[in-house]
This record gives structure tokens, C-alpha cells and sequence, in this order.
């Protein structure tokens, strides 16, 4: 997942994070089937112009139900 990200004087916390997700169906109780996030591993602070970012995963289950994408500030 590619997105562009804007800041303006992020200085709180872990900043700005981005994850990607998914689940399984209800046979499974919609149980996590992969998540990736770029907390810990991408600084995402301060003041900048639009700036792109990726997180990437090699594959996910075949039975996976659902895909998600979070933007977040973490504090």
C-alpha cells in the first residue's frame, strides 16, 4: 500500500502510523488472518510536503473475508 502523507508540526508520540489488515469470515469468529503496520519501523513526525510511504506484505491467507487500511496518529 502506497499513500501520501502531509504533516504539520507532529512532535507527540509515535506520530503518524499506517497499517493494513485483514480478517477471516464468520466461520472463523472474523479472527485476525494478517496485519502489517509501519509503527516502529517508519518515523512519520515533524513538519514536511507530502511525502509517499509503503507498507507491503508477501500474501495473505486464500480464505482471508475482509482487507482494511488505517491512517492514525499515535500518541
Amino acid at each position: 500500500m502506497k499513500v501520501k502523507i502531509k504533516t504539520v508540526n507532529i512532535k507527540r508520540g509515535d506520530g503518524i502510523s499506517i497499517a493494513m489488515g485483514g480478517n477471516y469470515g464468520a466461520d472463523k469468529y472474523y479472527a485476525s488472518a494478517f496485519y502489517t503496520e509501519s509503527r516502529g519501523k517508519i518515523s512519520i513526525t515533524g513538519t514536511n510536503d507530502f511525502n509517499e510511504y509503503t507498507i507491503s506484505f508477501n500474501s495473505f491467507p486464500a480464505n482471508t473475508y475482509n482487507l482494511y487500511v488505517l491512517i492514525f496518529f499515535s500518541i
